[in-house]
């Protein structure tokens, strides 16, 4: 019988990146202030008797140990034991697996959806594989209905949840065009509605990502849409919708068995560089305010170097230097 670091190392070494994911998933959702509603499922590898909100404390101190992963696959067995459990109750997960994808699945997505309203391209993308009864009652489904695809933006913290218990209509507030899931075919629809959370130190997804999900939909009554067929309209409008017919684009999914997760694209956080471009960028779109900014400090510094303090405070450095 293989022993936890030995099964840890051996998933590590089939698809790092993809469990690069599944570790950022778990990170984000225990790093939350929302950890009761995102961390679940729930590692329950303190025991039951143990409190959550003590076992949260303690699984947050074990993120010290974490390394890169390319070096954790030869020390794991030195790491704590706690820790080992709770990387490897992270990766080894009995619900779905996760693949790691080359860029062209995002062509072939966008065939399938139509290109978004402006260029948005993932870092890194994933597929999600089910193991569930669920699942394959899904597929049983797909082959009778067919299949559409749409993308789901949400809080980072919120994908753990989203990839292990699929998206959830009872968790959804906000019902403008009806109760249910929402999803868009455009891709830029659905990014204002993402948020960055963070992972841990020495993850190689970056300390801070974003995650949208791609999902299949399966063309059934129960999602609401815009329809071209001349019957269109029965599909178009959800219950208690507050601002009539579902808009083009977008899919008001009402059950959660007819959505699926099939992709999560990975957007690395890049604000810093965003800042740097931005502060380079401001010259060339403000001339005259870059101009008037520089003549106000040229006349700053005229005006303290003309000043008698300045001048004798000059040269007393230099005759101190001096002497």
């Amino acid at each position: 019988m293989t022993s936890i670091s030995e099964q840890v190392s051996i998933i590590l070494s089939n698809d790092l990146l993809a469990a690069e994911l599944k570790l950022a998933l778990f990170t984000s959702a225990l790093n939350s202030y929302r950890h009761d509603s995102c961390l679940r499922p729930f590692p329950n590898i303190f025991g039951d008797t143990c409190d959550k909100n003590i076992a949260v404390k303690q699984m947050k101190s074990l993120l010290s140990e974490f390394r890169p992963l390319a070096e954790m696959v030869n020390i794991i067995s030195l790491m704590s034991e706690d820790c080992q459990k709770m990387i490897h109750w992270a990766l080894d997960s009995k619900i779905y697996s996760s693949k790691t994808c080359n860029k062209h699945v995002f062509d072939d997505v966008q065939k399938k959806t139509g290109c978004s309203s402006y260029q948005v391209q993932p870092d890194y993308i994933f597929e999600i594989k089910y193991n569930t009864f669920s699942s394959q009652k899904f597929d049983d489904l797909a082959k009778m209905y067919g299949v559409k695809y749409g993308f789901h933006g949400s809080r980072m913290d919120n994908f753990h949840s989203i990839v292990n218990n699929g998206l959830q209509v009872h968790m959804v507030k906000n019902a403008v065009f009806g109760e249910g899931v929402y999803l868009s075919e455009d891709l830029s629809v659905s990014m204002p509605y993402i948020s960055s959370g963070f992972t841990w130190q020495h993850s190689k997804l970056g300390q801070q990502i974003s995650c949208v999900a791609v999902c299949e939909v399966l063309d059934h009554p129960g999602v609401k849409c815009t329809m071209k067929t001349v019957n269109g309209a029965n599909r178009s409008r959800a219950n208690n919708s507050e601002a009539g017919e579902v808009p083009k684009k977008y899919f008001v999914v009402t059950s959660s068995d007819l959505v699926r997760v099939k992709y999560i694209f990975v957007f690395t956080d890049k604000t810093e560089k965003r800042n740097s471009a931005k502060c380079g960028m401001l010259c060339f779109r403000y001339p005259v305010l870059s101009i008037m900014l520089a003549y106000m400090l040229l006349l700053a510094f005229v005006s303290i170097w003309n000043s008698k303090t300045f001048q004798l405070i000059w040269r007393n450095y230099w005759y101190k230097k001096k002497f």
